[in-house]
């Protein structure tokens, strides 16, 4: 791709070992595989042709091999140098390795000599203003560090690759929901006493409410490098639900660290950002604290540990995880209500063709921590699924999930004769944004519908709601 942009010829051959033009831009994963195994095949007859040489330490650099893409691409020139184009593949395979002197002196070389186009010129201008922040970042932390006469046990490098790969959003959009307060859709309960059903009306304060609100969102991610096989990441989010009457208004905070490290050889794509793929062990834990109406209502801590096989599947790539989790949940003002869960789980990620699909399944139990809590301990089951179309100017995600829970004992000896409950809620949800707004913004549009059933009807409930405003992704 980025030899045409700088318009290296391709004149016809004089051999029969194909040359960079053979090399589709778009090409997917099954496509980049078979080609590096029909030139793996091609190789002995070939290995003294630039051409097919650069085609191979290309291939291989967009596989994310880059100690085999510099080795192959720096033959290539020897035998035919100052060709732009393999240079830039060269210098972008350098910088991949961490080699910033080399990469910056080829890509001055390419401005200063070669006259680009001036798409390929705002590429290698982005680059060398890429090595030009990390280099003034790693020189101002060992400053920093040495000033303060600390070691650097924790490398600049570390950091800057962190800020340097931060990625998130912020959204803010008007929006209806039909039942915020998550009421039942009983207008009446039924108690159980010596003298026969008794049955009251629920209040109107416990009865679902709508209203017209205003939701803030704000997510941060990023993660650095360890060493090559292990990798931190640390993430932020931030929601809230205002203009609804203050007793409705809810807020959350969430923050999370994870841990993964590569079992396999791992292997780089450049349609997927250069993100590492390989068999993976995964560990995190996370914090979240919800408040509503004012107060405090959940504060959850959860941990796991967790198994990923890459697979491929057809023009898709996968990623399929199993693993255990535990959740410590504490609800500051019902502490009676607090429990310790631990589930297994499985989830499959597959991404090709402009789409993604999710699915997951998580078993587990609910442990009550006081022996008061009304239905005992709880089985759980969580099943869902989501996909995700994106093009250019557009984003599309739909979502389905269902949540079952079973008490092990009675509920209340008052309600319904102390039978157990068991709850089944589902929903789906769609959202539609259009991008290319001003300064990256989307617009975008969504809805969400629910149904909870129950085996007691204090339990039943449904609700929807509708949303529409703008995110900006960075």
């Amino acid at each position: 791709m980025l030899a045409c942009l700088i318009g290296v010829g391709t004149a016809a051959r004089a051999t029969n070992c194909p040359g960079i033009e053979s090399l589709p831009e778009d090409a997917n994963l099954e496509q980049l595989i078979r080609l590096q195994d029909l030139h793996s095949v091609l190789a002995p007859n070939c290995d003294d042709d630039a051409d097919f040489l650069w085609l191979r330490g290309t291939l291989a650099r967009r596989l994310g091999a880059f100690e085999q893409a510099s080795n192959w691409l720096e033959r290539s020139l020897l035998l035919t140098p100052q060709r732009p184009g393999a240079l830039l593949d060269f210098a972008l395979a350098r910088q991949s390795l961490g080699d910033r002197a080399t990469a910056k002196q080829i890509y001055e070389q390419l401005l200063r000599d070669h006259a680009p186009p001036e798409v390929v010129a705002v590429l290698i201008r982005n680059q060398l203003a890429s090595l030009a922040r990390d280099s003034a970042l790693e020189a101002a932390m060992l400053a920093a560090q040495r000033q303060r006469g600390t070691p650097v046990a924790f490398s600049p490098k570390h950091v800057g690759s962190f800020l340097a790969g931060l990625k998130g959003q912020w959204s803010m959009v008007r929006g209806f929901d039909s039942n915020l307060n998550s009421a039942p859709s009983a207008r009446e309960i039924t108690f159980t006493t010596l003298d026969g059903p008794l049955v009251l009306a629920l209040d109107a304060q416990d009865r679902p409410r709508s209203a017209p609100t205003w939701q803030l969102d704000g997510r941060v991610s990023g993660s650095w490098l360890i060493d090559a096989q292990s990798q931190w990441g640390l993430s932020a989010r931030t929601w809230a639900r205002l203009g609804a009457p203050e007793g409705l208004q809810s807020q959350s905070l969430d923050l999370g660290v994870d841990y993964a490290r590569h079992l396999s050889e791992p292997i780089r794509l450049e349609a997927l950002g250069g993100e590492p793929i390989a068999r993976r062990l995964l560990a995190y834990g996370g914090w979240q604290h919800i408040r509503f109406g004012g107060r405090p209502l959940l504060q959850l801590g959860r941990a796991g540990l967790a198994h990923e096989w890459p697979l491929v599947m057809g023009e898709r790539l996968c990623r399929w995880q199993q693993g255990l989790e535990a959740e410590l949940r504490h609800y500051p003002e019902r502490a009676i209500l607090d429990g310790q869960a631990t589930f297994f789980g499985t989830r499959l990620l597959c991404y090709g063709n402009r789409t993604q699909q999710e699915f997951f399944l998580r078993l587990g139990r609910d442990a009550a921590q006081s022996e008061e809590r009304a239905g005992g301990d709880q089985a759980r089951a969580d099943l869902g699924a989501a996909l995700s179309w994106e093009t250019s100017l557009q984003r599309v995600r739909l979502q389905w999930f269902t949540t079952v829970n079973s008490d092990s004992k009675g509920y209340n000896l008052l309600i319904q004769n102390d039978k157990k409950r068991l709850v089944a809620r589902h929903g789906v949800g769609i959202e539609y944004a259009l991008k290319g707004a001003y300064r990256d913004l989307e617009w975008l549009i969504g809805g969400e519908r629910y149904r909870q059933q129950s085996s007691l009807t204090l339990f039943t409930a449904e609700g929807w709601s509708v949303v529409a405003g703008l995110r900006k992704r960075f």
